[in-house]
């Protein structure tokens, strides 16, 4: 019986020690996969800002143009309703006289 108790404590030393091997190989597995994780996520984020930065330059850019072009768009209509104010600034003045002498007289 001392026999088969020295072969089952072998059995069990044998058994924690490939246990232990395990749980050593589990837990680098873990520190490997959380190390690769971790390069990914930091490619992943230089490559999102480099897009990033692209996007907000084009952005930039767009903006400068539709600013430019509205600038320009203002100039045209200021200068559109000078000319017509101009134009009809003698019709308004015969206007405004003719109503001043037929409300006063002459």
């Amino acid at each position: 019986m001392n026999t088969t108790m020295k072969e089952m404590q072998a059995i069990e030393r044998e058994a924690e020690a490939l246990r232990r091997d395990y749980q050593e190989q589990v837990t680098a597995l873990g520190q490997v996969g959380e190390e690769e994780l971790a390069e990914v996520i930091a490619q992943f984020d230089q490559v999102t800002q480099g897009l990033v930065a692209e996007e907000e330059a084009q952005l930039e850019a767009r903006y400068q143009v539709a600013q430019e072009e509205l600038a320009s768009t203002q100039e045209a209509t200021q200068a559109l309703v000078e000319q017509v104010l101009a134009g009809q600034r003698e019709h308004w003045l015969q206007h405004i006289l003719t109503k001043v002498v037929d409300n006063y007289g002459r």
